[in-house]
């Protein structure tokens, strides 16, 4: 296979990934040294669980298997009723640049954020996200209704 069609494949395989790059979105948070954001375009609900990206940027690296870790990134399912979260999958930002460090599993183990917590704070903001969306949906729906009711009056 010559290089340029080399470089067609490799682009062409990099293109699902590239149209959907993380828009992350900083969360209100009071944890020390920790930022929180997550990517809203991740998040999707059914009922009260709510899945989406999460990424917390360490401004004092945190360690993990003899490496440290500047940045953490996780994909999540949260239970916005029983208060409890699982982390599906997640990787770390070694602080010296070198390849991500996959950090968690998909084997399900459900926990409860501890207060005050990076944790916490991503339950909250994910959850609280997650209701904007459904009251979006259910004000839509109520004006679809609206319409339709007002279509069988005439």
């Amino acid at each position: 296979m010559s290089n340029m069609n080399r470089a067609t494949l490799l682009i062409l395989l990099l293109c699902p990934f590239a149209l959907h790059a993380a828009q992350w979105q900083a969360v209100e948070s009071s944890v020390p040294n920790v930022s929180v954001s997550i990517d809203p375009s991740s998040i999707s609900a059914t009922d009260y669980i709510v899945k989406g990206w999460v990424k917390f940027d360490y401004q004092v690296p945190r360690e993990y298997q003899g490496k440290q870790l500047s940045q953490e990134t996780s994909q999540r399912q949260v239970n916005c009723q029983e208060k409890t979260f699982w982390v599906v999958d997640g990787y770390g930002q070694p602080n010296d640049g070198s390849d991500p460090v996959k950090i968690y599993s998909t084997a399900e183990y459900w926990m409860t954020p501890a207060p005050d917590s990076k944790d916490e704070v991503a339950y909250l903001a994910l959850c609280q996200r997650a209701k904007t969306l459904l009251d979006i949906v259910i004000e839509h729906a109520d004006k679809a209704f609206e319409v339709i009711r007002g279509m069988g009056d005439k």
